[in-house]
């Protein structure tokens, strides 16, 4: 019975990963990418105006952005729009690898 229950979950929970990515590649096309792209090649930005060497750069830009999810994280919890929608990725009832990847299409969207 625990193996049934398990394979349902990581079906869910894998399909919402795969319709959190369809809505993305719908509503914005490599939005991210093409925007640091076209930073890039105009040399906007923090790093590019201080110079800071590309290995720095890469390692700040790591740091900054898991702040950022984390900082997003958290106001997820806080806000109550927020919150309605960041509670699907905590209604899992297992707690495994899949429920890290669980969350609302909306949210990935926001996010």
């Amino acid at each position: 019975m625990q193996g049934a229950m398990k394979s349902k979950r990581w079906l869910t929970n894998l399909s919402m990963v795969v319709l959190s990515s369809v809505c993305l590649r719908i509503i914005f096309p490599a939005a991210a990418v093409g925007t640091a792209i076209y930073a890039e090649s105009q040399g906007w930005g923090l790093f590019n105006v201080f110079g800071v060497a590309p290995i720095i750069a890469g390692i700040l830009a790591f740091i900054i952005l898991d702040f950022a999810v984390w900082l997003e994280h958290v106001v997820s919890h806080k806000w109550p729009l927020l919150w309605r929608i960041h509670r699907m990725h905590h209604a899992d009832q297992g707690f495994d690898l899949t429920t890290a990847l669980r969350f609302h299409p909306l949210e990935i969207i926001l996010s």
